[in-house]
């Protein structure tokens, strides 16, 4: 099983982003929503992954 939790989404020179919680690559302008935590934004792909991450952000944030 791949690791997606290592990636904190931060968003890179070409506008691209990375969902915390599935890990899906998607352009941070697209993007379904978006949390801040621990004075971050994180970028999500869908409504579903933004609740999961909301729940736990530091389950997601931590392998930053």
């Amino acid at each position: 099983m791949k690791n997606y939790y290592l990636h904190m989404i931060e968003a890179s020179s070409n506008g691209n982003v990375r969902d915390p919680v599935c890990g899906m690559v998607i352009r941070e302008k697209d993007a379904a929503g978006k949390s801040e935590y621990a004075g971050k934004q994180f970028f999500f792909c869908s409504s579903s992954c933004k609740a999961r991450f909301d729940k736990e952000p530091e389950r997601y944030a931590a392998h930053g």
